[in-house]
This record gives structure tokens, C-alpha cells and sequence, in this order.
């Protein structure tokens, strides 16, 4: 069946040609640079890639300018694990600008207190709920607990942004640390269901941590001349909300090597104006067993 299938690929057709993208490379002068921004500044500027976009890009190019040109919307889990670092890193900032709500709940009466809440405070961009408030406290007094991760975020400062162009492909690169420990480490928070070594390394190779953490580390050492340790602050969401900080070295080479490919594809897409789908062909693959299946 599956020679079938490569030689006569007429037999699984798509309900419809999706077309490649098609979008100009852009020009840009060399830039390394450290710019003090605000969050959304920074994720709105699409001028430069970010580690989030690469990771889209390894999916398939044509992920990676769907997000590129698609509105951005914030998905609840990041919603909170913004709330986790700004609490963490920024408190005072926290302080500031975040709300807690009443618990939105199921029942009518439930709903309705929670959209008047909402309706009293029209100009607060930033909410958390009252559960939400409670494991965020949990998860800082645990934090505050581990002797090492407590010390880095005494040091540290907190979301700094870099651009820097890469010297290979030309390509405007960004990097938004959540906390630079000169000339220690770059400590990158991560909320997670099990901090434990044998679950976070599932996670990092999951969600492309290591790609992550190597592009940073580039970028604060073309704009900075610093090159420092990475490290993850793994906490869990959930009580008794445990962490872990974890030194990322064994991924970083296999990181860089993401991070080198994905620009490359890039600079490749770039140059065709091409973004093609997983089968840009239309011809069938034979999906390989894993390891793991045995």
C-alpha cells in the first residue's frame, strides 16, 4: 500500500489547493541594540523574528506566516503564566496593574458578579482570579524558599529587550529575557504540571525550550558581549506548587542547531517567497514508528 501510495499520489487529494504565501524579504541595516520597551511593544514589532515565530517555522513555513500576519491573541494558559512572571520578577509592577477578580463560576449569579467587576474597572488590562491569586502566592513563597533561584532574581533585571541582526543570513532577530543576572545567567520562568527533571525534559523538547534558550543566549551576546549561562525556573501551577532551576548547558548546542536551521529556512522562504505546508507536493509520506512505540 505504501508504494501505492508514493507512486500514485493522485489517490488522496486535498478538498482544496492551498497556494503558498508569497512575501517580500525585507532589508534592514545591521542593528544590535537593547531596547527598553513595554511587553506589547514588543510582541507587536514584527519587524524582527522571534523565537516564537523559528519555532512556528520548524512546524512548517506556512505556520510560521500565518502568525506572522493573523491577529495576535493572547491564549489563557500564557495569560497566567504572565501573571506567574510579572508577580515573580516585577512585583511592584504587578502590584500596579493587576486586578483580582471574583471567581467567574458556573452559576448565573457567579457570572453576572464577575461582569460587573469587570465593568467597574474598564481600564485595567490585567486580571487574575481570586484561585489564580492564591497559586501565584504559592508558587512566590516556594520560589522564595529555593536558596539559588531566590538569590538570581534578587540580581537580576527584569524584561529586557534585544535586537540584533544575524550575521549569516541578515535576518532581525529579538529576544525579550525574562530576567538577565550579569554576568551570571539569563533565568527564563517556566509554569508548568510537573517540575520534576524526567517531566520538564519532555517539556523542553515539546515546546522547543532549548531553541529558545539558545537564541537568547545569542542575542544578549551580540548586543551585550556577555556570554552567560542559561537557566529555567521550572514552577508548578498547581500546590504545593514545587520548582526546580535547572541549568540548560546539555541543550544548548542542540538549541543552536534549531535556532541555525530555522534561520536558514527563513532566509530560504525569504528568497523563493514561498511558505509552503507540510506536503507543499501533495504526495503521501509513510508516517515512521518512534522509539518510544516499541
Amino acid at each position: 500500500m505504501s508504494a501505492v501510495l508514493e507512486q500514485t499520489p493522485m489517490i488522496i487529494q486535498p478538498l482544496k489547493a492551498v497556494q503558498p504565501v508569497i512575501v517580500a524579504a525585507s532589508n534592514t541595516a545591521p542593528v544590535a541594540k537593547r531596547v527598553n520597551m513595554s511587553n506589547e511593544d514588543y510582541h507587536a514589532d514584527k519587524s524582527a523574528i522571534s523565537s516564537t515565530s523559528l519555532k512556528e517555522l520548524l512546524r512548517s513555513p506556512m505556520h510560521f506566516w500565518h502568525s506572522q500576519t493573523a491577529p495576535r491573541v493572547e491564549k489563557e494558559h500564557f495569560r497566567f503564566g504572565t501573571a506567574i512572571h510579572a508577580y515573580l520578577l516585577e512585583q511592584d509592577r504587578f502590584l500596579q496593574e493587576y486586578v483580582v477578580t471574583p471567581e467567574k463560576g458556573k452559576t448565573k449569579a457567579s457570572k453576572e458578579a464577575y461582569e460587573e467587576f469587570l465593568k467597574a474597572h474598564p481600564d485595567c488590562q490585567h486580571f487574575v482570579s481570586e484561585s489564580e491569586m492564591t497559586m501565584i502566592l504559592g508558587i512566590a513563597d516556594q520560589v522564595g524558599n529555593h536558596a539559588s533561584a531566590s538569590e538570581l532574581i534578587k540580581l537580576g533585571q527584569a524584561e529586557q529587550s534585544f535586537f540584533w541582526t544575524d550575521e549569516e543570513t541578515g535576518i532581525l532577530c529579538k529576544v525579550r529575557t525574562d530576567l538577565l543576572c550579569v554576568p551570571f545567567a539569563i533565568l527564563d520562568v517556566k509554569s508548568t504540571t510537573n517540575a520534576s527533571p524526567e517531566a520538564f525534559q519532555r517539556d523542553v523538547a515539546k515546546f522547543n525550550y532549548d531553541l529558545s534558550a539558545a537564541m537568547y543566549q545569542e542575542g544578549v551576546y551580540r548586543v551585550t558581549g556577555e556570554k552567560l549561562d542559561f537557566a529555567w525556573l521550572a514552577v508548578e501551577k498547581e500546590a504545593p506548587h514545587g520548582v526546580a532551576l535547572y541549568n540548560a548547558e546539555d541543550f544548548l548546542e542542540t538549541g543552536y542547531k534549531k535556532f541555525r536551521r530555522a534561520l536558514r529556512l527563513l532566509k530560504s522562504c525569504r528568497e523563493s517567497l514561498q511558505y509552503p505546508g507540510y506536503q507543499p507536493d501533495g504526495i503521501a509520506a509513510t508516517l515512521p514508528r518512534p522509539g518510544w512505540y516499541k
